[in-house]
């Protein structure tokens, strides 16, 4: 067996990932990723305890080890008292696609997981077994491709003049989000709206939206599944921000077709919301399967 250990570490061009520790190699989550020891493929493993989160800049694998909690992190928009708690947002070549996350409770943090950008697709992400607390919005997908999101629990969400959404899969820029996987997890809970939320609006579980409100420019949200979750949501409110289990939107209406379109959406159990599915416009029910 040595020889053959010896054999594989002497072929050219054969690397093999790193592990590293927070703390212990790094005090902060976000000093791992910064280090230029830390390259694309590596594992940072953090915990137990209470950590700030990072801005993901490179295709590493975050792991939780024990009870990890994620109490705060970087900023998604400057003069705006809201966290994140990894944060992709960076340039085309060094925004986190490929990136992997196990393993972490999320207390109180806005956005745990917060992928949003204007000009680059954030790719093959996989988000597992993460819990989410008193989130604004759990799991955030801007113009993200072949995200594998799956047995995360998300409880209570907060809503305050938007937001109170579990996960959204979405476009604003006209880049695409296609093909993400959504399976096996579970939001439950109470929507809290803030007294002074001005409503027109839903809070959901789960939400594919192509939003061409104001300036945005909504591109396709096409070939995504969103398959065995469970959604049992109240809002504390209704009369102001009712709350859905599974939304489709497309906020140009019906214009000859849809960007929101091949979309599967099966074998849910959201037998605990008051509403199951909002298709808007209803004529999304033709070009999405709804079950």
């Amino acid at each position: 067996m040595a020889l053959i250990a010896v054999f594989v570490l002497a072929i050219p061009g054969v690397s093999l990932a790193e592990t590293w520790s927070v703390p212990g190699d790094f005090a902060t989550i976000q000093k791992a990723i910064n280090s230029a020891d830390v390259v694309d493929g590596d594992e940072i493993e953090v915990g137990p305890g209470y950590f700030y989160g990072a801005r993901i800049t490179k295709s590493v694998t975050l792991r939780g080890s024990g009870r990890t909690y994620i109490t705060n992190g970087p900023r998604p928009w400057r003069g705006r008292d809201l966290s994140a708690g990894f944060l992709f947002r960076g340039k085309k070549a060094e925004n986190g696609s490929d990136a992997k996350i196990f393993d972490f409770v999320f207390q109180g943090v806005d956005f745990p997981v917060f992928a949003s950008q204007w000009s680059a697709v954030v790719s093959s992400v996989t988000v597992q077994n993460c819990t989410m607390e008193n989130a604004v919005q759990a799991i955030t997908m801007w113009h993200a491709d072949d995200w594998d999101v799956q047995f995360n629990k998300i409880v209570d969400l907060e809503a305050i003049n938007g937001g109170g959404i579990g996960i959204v899969v979405g476009s604003y820029s006209g880049d695409d989000a296609f093909e993400n996987l959504i399976a096996n997890n579970e939001i439950t809970g109470t929507v809290y709206v803030d007294p002074d939320d001005r409503g027109g609006y839903n809070a959901a579980g789960i939400l594919l939206v192509s939003d061409n409100r104001g300036k945005r420019r909504g591109g396709l949200v096409e070939g995504n599944l969103v398959q065995r979750n469970r959604i049992a949501l109240v809002s504390d409110t209704p009369r102001v921000v009712p709350v859905v289990g599974v939304e489709l939107t497309d906020t140009r209406g019906w214009v000859r077709s849809s960007s929101v379109t091949d979309n599967g959406v099966t074998d849910n159990d959201l037998s605990g919301t008051a509403d199951d599915v909002l298709l808007e416009p209803l004529k999304l029910d033709d070009v999405n399967t709804v079950q």
